[in-house]
């Protein structure tokens, strides 16, 4: 499973097009894009905060949310493809960060789980949204745009 946003920007689109009318590849910038943008989802792991600049919920006071072990926080990539550049993770429980849930016990009247270093039991646990990645209504943030446009300006120029 990933997580895949799809984001339609004016700016990226018009980039795209004016690469394409000069025949230039676009998997090079993109692949530019794609290492920025990864540097910014890494600095919203590190800032605990979306990619809009507004703070995760921390779940336990003093914790920093997401970076227990650092295995979602390592485990974000990208990729170019055909229809464009792909940044995500194929952990599992990512999607439930990114968008919150609510998760109930199914198979016993409680949900069972230790919590410093006590163990507790709840009926259902609220997980509060906490994304990683841009979403879809939002669009994408003005310094991931100015990311994306760095990459396709200088290697335009290159062109």
């Amino acid at each position: 499973m990933e997580i895949r946003q799809v984001i339609r920007d004016s700016g990226v689109e018009a980039a795209l097009r004016r690469a394409q009318h000069l025949g230039v590849d676009v998997s090079e910038p993109l692949a530019s894009a794609g290492r920025a943008l990864l540097t910014r989802v890494q600095l919203g792991f590190r800032r605990s905060e979306d990619p809009y600049g507004r703070p995760w919920k921390a779940v336990r006071r003093g914790g920093q949310p997401l970076v227990d072990r650092g295995r979602l926080r390592r485990s974000f990539s990208y990729r170019v493809d055909r229809d464009g550049l792909v940044i995500g993770t194929n952990v599992r429980y990512a999607r439930v960060h990114q968008t919150g849930a609510v998760i109930r016990a199914k198979n016993h009247p409680y949900l069972r789980f230790r919590v410093g270093g006590q163990w507790v039991r709840k009926k259902k646990v609220t997980i509060p949204a906490r994304p990683m990645l841009p979403n879809g209504t939002e669009g994408l943030p003005l310094a991931w745009q100015k990311d994306v446009d760095r990459a396709f300006a200088g290697y335009l120029e290159g062109a």
